[in-house]
């Protein structure tokens, strides 16, 4: 037996420990089966405990994050609603309709914003509603809205450079403030600072960075390219310029193409058009033949109708026995009747009998003849000034014009005078009841008699501001309309036989409101084809507006506020414009009152800095187009 290798001792050594060990584990569960088991059970029991432990970790979290959903979907919601109540708000505050607090809210939103103020809160709402809904790219959002709040503010600029309320190069920063806050207008705060940037800019200069600035801020909110949206315009156009001349080309083939069958059936069947229209004059004459029989025959049926059952005598009758042919102006109206009326009937005709009995009777007038009817105006049946001394009431059927000659007489005697116009109306209204079976209510035939007014008469209305050129207006207006003037402080004061100013002095503001409505009342009722300059008051009584609206159309002469406080200067006949701080009282009663004039206006007329000429034709084509 050879010896053995070193190396191969230690790897039979080694061999021998691995079998040794692995004998001995195997021998250990034979040994202890009992703790096998048990290990196996614990094992599996900690597996399930971890396997039990995720789940719960897995629900928890789960759990959590469906809870941190559902309050974060509250959370958005409540501030959705109260964004839109924050804007509701805000829109009511500036109607006046949410009491002192709106009315304080109103007053600093508005000393922000400026005019803008009017869609803030829509604004407002909608951009919180965009960031909300946006929040997995919140910083793109809050970049966005920031340019929306930027387009705002340059909107407000814009409008304070065009307006310049107050002046931009003289008012202080707070002034921006108060001026809107108080006026309703301006720029605000906000607009003020930015225009106040730019004023060394000049005008065209602030314009063009205020609209770069807006460009700018379209482009950041849609995302879109300006320059790419003007090429793509411009391509546009090029390839709708195409298929136009593409379609015309393909239009002009089919034309020549149907000109040229028509030629050819007009060569090819020239003798069948022929018989065709031969035929048509035929079926022509044939029923012009049968529509003449019908005509003869119906003729012959309503003479049989008549004559049937009557004895017709053919002799001709003596001439003795002639029927004598009875002139129209001999038939006159049987007024043989007497009655308690009758003797108090007179006809002017009568050589003014009347004028020698009864001396203190009144009589109630008609004038029902076409004298003084349109365009004889100025003709009238009776001159006689005495007559009209004994009339208490002048109707005339007449309604064109709207105050007759005859109306004008009564009136200057002291008694009513009435034209026909309603009389027209209610004859209109009873036939349309007959053929109808229905009934027409007051307050519709009050409506219709309105727009009736309105049409007829054709009265221009001037009102606007003290110092607006209502007079100067009026006068130029009328020449050009040919139509009469009336100056309604004027005729105030010549029926109460002092001014105004002393009015003022003796009764009150309230009782010179009341008797402007009282002489439009009273002016209603005849005035046509009339300019009617008004006080700078008048308009703000609804009642006074609805009158003049029945007399014809309104227009309110715009003027701007430091060009009333040019004209004006030195004018101690303006009982509200009397005192220290004229200017701020000017601009805070065209604020109260600017409002209620373009309600009032159909038409709104910018007057300054325009000449009387350029006022005068806008009006009058105005006018003249809407007869």
């Amino acid at each position: 037996m050879s010896a053995l290798h070193p190396a191969a001792d230690i790897r039979a050594e080694s061999g021998g420990k691995k079998m040794a060990e692995s004998r001995k584990k195997k021998d250990v569960p034979e040994r202890s089966g009992k703790s096998s088991k048990t290990t196996q059970k614990s094992a599996a029991k900690r597996k399930t405990t971890n396997s039990s432990a995720k789940k719960s970790t897995r629900q928890t979290k789960q759990e959590a994050a469906a809870k941190a959903a559902y309050g974060a979907k509250m959370q958005d919601e409540v501030m959705v609603l109260l964004s839109f109540a924050v804007a509701l708000i805000l829109i009511l505050s500036n109607f006046n309709l949410v009491g002192s607090v709106g009315k304080g809210i109103k007053w600093f939103m508005f000393g922000l914003f400026g005019v803008v103020e009017y869609i803030f809160p829509v604004i407002m709402a909608f951009t919180l509603v965009f960031m909300i809904s946006n929040k997995n790219i919140i910083a793109v959002a809050r970049i966005k809205t920031v340019a929306v709040y930027i387009f705002t503010i340059i909107l407000s600029a814009v409008w304070l450079r065009i307006v310049n309320e107050p002046k931009i190069a003289d008012a202080g920063i707070m002034e921006f403030f108060t001026y809107s806050a108080d006026y309703k207008s301006g720029g605000g705060l906000f607009g003020g600072i930015l225009c106040r940037i730019l004023s060394p800019m000049g005008f065209w200069g602030t314009m063009v960075v205020l609209i770069i600035l807006a460009i700018i801020c379209i482009i950041v909110i849609t995302e879109k390219s300006f320059i790419n949206g003007i090429l793509k315009v411009k391509k546009n156009g090029s390839r709708m310029m195409m298929a136009a001349k593409q379609d015309y080309d393909i239009y002009r083939e089919h034309s020549n193409e149907r000109l040229a069958g028509r030629d050819m059936y007009d060569d090819e069947d020239e003798e069948t058009q022929e018989e065709y229209l031969a035929r048509r004059r035929r079926e022509k004459e044939a029923k012009l033949q049968e529509k003449y029989e019908r005509q003869e025959e119906r003729a012959r049926k309503r003479m049989n109708k008549k004559a049937r059952g009557v004895t017709l005598d053919t002799q001709l009758p003596k001439k003795e026995e002639a029927v004598k042919s009875v002139d129209v102006h001999e038939i006159v109206p049987d007024i043989s009747v007497h009655d308690e009326y009758s003797a108090d009937i007179y006809d002017p005709g009568d050589s003014f009998e009347y004028m020698q009995e009864n001396v203190d009777d009144k009589f109630v007038v008609f004038q029902s003849t076409s004298i003084g009817l349109a365009p004889n105006n100025e003709a009238v049946v009776i001159d006689d000034p005495h007559f009209y001394d004994r009339v208490s009431v002048g109707i005339d059927l007449i309604y064109n014009p709207f105050e007759t000659k005859f109306m004008k007489l009564c009136r200057q005697a002291g008694a009513l005078a009435y034209n026909g116009l309603r009389m027209l109306l209610y004859q209109g209204i009873i036939a349309y009841e007959l053929w109808n079976d229905i009934s027409i209510s007051e307050d519709v035939a009050d409506i219709v008699y309105d727009r009736l007014l309105q049409s007829i008469r054709e009265n221009v209305i001037l009102i606007g501001f003290m110092g607006c050129g209502k007079t100067t207006v009026g006068e130029a207006l009328a020449r050009k309309l040919n139509f009469d003037l009336l100056d309604v402080d004027s005729y105030i004061e010549d029926k109460a036989g002092c001014s105004i100013k002393q009015i003022f002095a003796d009764k009150g503001e309230e009782y010179f409101r009341q008797l402007e409505t009282d002489t439009l009342k009273e002016l209603n009722s005849r005035l046509s084809h009339t300019v009617i300059s008004t006080g700078g008051g008048l308009p703000m009584r609804q009642a006074n507006v609805d009158e003049l609206r029945r007399m014809g159309r309104i227009i309110y002469l715009d003027v701007k506020p430091e060009e009333v406080v040019r004209r004006l200067a030195g004018d101690t006949t303006r009982p509200l414009l009397q005192g220290e701080n004229v200017d701020q009282r000017v601009r805070k009663l065209m604020g109260q009152r600017g409002p209620v004039y373009e309600a009032a206006a159909d038409i709104i007329v910018p007057v300054t800095g325009i000449e009387i000429d350029e006022i005068v034709q806008e009006i009058s084509s105005y006018i003249e187009g809407g007869r």
